[in-house]
C-alpha cells in the first residue's frame, strides 16, 4: 500500500512522489520542472522553492 502525501510544490495530495532532502514532489511536478526552460516565468518560483527544501534539511541537521 502506498502512502499519500502533500507535494510541497503544488500542496495537492499526491499517491506518486520523489521525496528529496525530507520533503515530497509529486509525478507531475516532477514532470514540469524537469522540462522547465530557465526563461519560463514558474522557474523563478520552483527555484525558491527547492532553496526553501535546502534551507530547512540544512537548518535540521
Amino acid at each position: 500500500m502506498h502512502k499519500t502525501v502533500s507535494c510541497c510544490m503544488c500542496k495537492e495530495k499526491a499517491p506518486k512522489y520523489i521525496r528529496v532532502l525530507d520533503e515530497y514532489i509529486c509525478e507531475e511536478c516532477e514532470r514540469v520542472i524537469s522540462t522547465l526552460d530557465m526563461d519560463d516565468v514558474r522557474y523563478e518560483y520552483y527555484n525558491i522553492i527547492f532553496k526553501k527544501i535546502w534551507h530547512n534539511f540544512l537548518v535540521t541537521l
